[in-house]
């Protein structure tokens, strides 16, 4: 700008140079952070950047409201340690060394971890996590890491179901004697029970006996029979029940109630099998002792009813001369 003796601007000197690469670029880069940022938002999970010095979180999305009750506005509002303060007691010593354990993690290298978080209403939630390192100090060792945490409460409340629902059969199988067994086609083969194996007399090391090799172990007075029922319960499917005799490795016979079903394919091949086998030892021996017991009884009752039939007999005697001949 030129101007007079009086100040006045009198001519307008300059340049125009042509800035829309870099508007657009900025209003790109704008659009791209805006995007990223709703990618993150609507992200079904937790995704955060985590400082392991200071051990708060640097930046958390809307995930973690659903996944602990707070937003990240809210969390940001707390003690900087409100991490560790929500961890679980029994899960903490364990995320600390998880955290120390990334020390040794490469780039790009991700590490897991199962714990869990307390929500905002007091209740635990369990959280998978993955994470990576995503800053390292001057000294090459990790200082934040970026990851991703998913809410597992429900799978992990389904195992713990299933756990004590196992328990609970298995405190039944062995109060009842019995044992489960499972058979499928292919590379699975067969699966037998701790306590089947302890009663057949088998090791708890190694594979589980075959239909083959269990059909052998069969006493051989009730082989036949067995191999006979195993053909149509085979042949016809669906659920059965059999007994059978069987001797142990160690020699000692015993008696098993085997009950199961098998499913078949499309075609009508068998390609699973599953049930429980109970011990009947006892059973058997009892109704065996009963009907040995029976056979006396019959026995003695016949002999007796010889005595009766004489003595009716003589009774039937009119004359008192018949008593003395």
């Amino acid at each position: 700008i030129e101007r007079d003796a009086s100040g006045k601007a009198t001519s307008l000197f300059g340049t125009h140079r042509d800035v829309t690469d870099r508007k657009e670029a900025e209003i790109a880069s704008l659009e791209s952070n805006r995007l990223v940022n709703e990618i993150m938002n609507v992200f079904p999970g937790v995704l955060y950047v985590y400082d392991l010095k200071a051990r708060r979180n640097l930046f958390m999305n809307r995930g973690s409201a659903d996944a602990i009750g707070y937003s990240p506005e809210e969390l940001a509002a707390l003690r900087s340690d409100v991490m560790q303060q929500l961890i679980h007691p029994d899960d903490l010593s364990r995320v600390r060394q998880h955290h120390a354990s990334l020390d040794t993690l490469r780039d790009g290298e991700t590490a897991v971890i199962e714990y869990r978080l307390r929500h905002k209403d007091g209740s635990y939630r369990w959280l998978f996590s993955r994470d990576l390192v995503y800053q390292r100090d001057e000294e090459g060792r990790p200082w934040q890491t970026m990851g991703v945490a998913n809410d597992i409460t429900e799978r992990k409340n389904i195992e713990e179901a299933l756990r004590r629902s196992q328990e609970r059969l298995q405190l039944a199988l062995k109060g009842a004697r019995a044992g489960s067994w499972e058979w499928t086609d292919g590379a699975a083969g067969s699966v037998w029970s701790a306590d089947l194996r302890e009663i057949a007399g088998l090791s708890s090391e190694g594979e589980a006996p075959s239909p083959e090799q269990a059909m052998a172990m069969v006493a051989a007075e009730s082989r036949l029979d067995a191999r006979q029922a195993a053909g149509e319960i085979v042949s016809r499917g669906g659920p059965f029940s059999h007994d059978l005799k069987l001797r142990r490795p160690d020699g000692r016979v015993v008696w098993l109630s085997v009950a199961g079903t098998i499913d078949h394919d499309g075609a009508g091949k068998p390609v699973k099998a599953y049930g429980i086998a109970q011990d009947i030892t006892e059973r058997k021996q009892r109704e065996e002792q009963i009907t040995l017991l029976m056979r006396e009884v019959n026995h003695r009752a016949n002999n007796l009813l010889g005595v009766v039939q004489g003595i009716a007999r003589q009774t039937a005697a009119t004359r008192p001369d018949d008593f003395l001949t």
